[in-house]
Parts: structure tokens; C-alpha cells; sequence
């Protein structure tokens, strides 16, 4: 298992923000990389991202789950980087599944309450 650092300052720039850039590994070994919107849970450690099931970044982490995702401080030099291994879940298949309501979730944590979820 690899080094984990845990420090607050890493913490506060990946706690204190909801946009970064997504490294995933191409076929070729190359890294993939998309700016995305996620959310970071403290409690679990854990960074939710919503991905589409064509998109090429979403075929990288089925062939190869390695991740990172980059996200920079307010003040444009200091940044955090998270490394891990990514979970995918099916994609949706009904309005009330429960791939849904785990993106309502991860929408609600990174923009707050929407007016109407229909």
C-alpha cells in the first residue's frame, strides 16, 4: 500500500473546492485528463465524481481504475492531488434507482438543493 498523507492544508484545498482535473490512463498508457465537478467526503475519504458511461474517461477506469484528481487552491499555485483506486456504479437505469439518487446526492453536496429533481 502506498504513502497516505493526510494533511489539513491537502485537506482544506480538496474539502474547500468542487472543481478539478480528473487523470485516468489512456490504452496507450497516457494520461487522460477532464475537468470535472466532484464532492469530498471527510467522514469517508472518498471523492464522488458524476461520469458519463461513453466518455472516454469512464472507459479508462473500467479497463484500469488508477486514478487521481488535481484540484488547485484559490490562490493559483498551491494545490492537492487525491490518488486512489476508482469504484464505478452501473449507470442509471430507472428515475429511482439507486444510481440516481446517489447523483442527487453528490448534486446536492456540490451546488445545494435544486427547485425541482424531475
Amino acid at each position: 500500500m502506498g504513502r497516505q498523507v493526510f494533511d489539513d492544508k491537502l485537506l482544506a484545498v480538496i474539502s474547500g473546492n468542487s472543481l478539478g482535473v480528473l487523470a485516468t490512463i489512456k490504452r496507450d498508457g497516457r494520461p487522460q485528463l477532464s475537468n470535472v465537478s466532484y464532492h469530498f467526503d471527510p467522514r469517508e475519504m472518498v471523492v464522488r465524481v458524476s461520469i458519463t458511461e461513453p466518455r472516454a474517461k469512464t472507459r479508462n477506469l473500467r479497463r484500469d481504475p488508477r486514478a487521481s484528481i488535481l484540484v488547485d487552491a484559490d490562490d493559483g499555485w498551491s494545490y492537492a492531488v487525491a490518488e486512489g483506486t476508482a469504484e464505478l456504479t452501473p449507470p442509471a437505469a430507472a428515475p429511482d434507482d439507486d444510481t440516481v439518487e446517489a447523483l442527487i446526492a453528490l448534486y446536492r453536496n456540490i451546488a445545494g438543493e435544486h427547485p425541482d429533481w424531475d
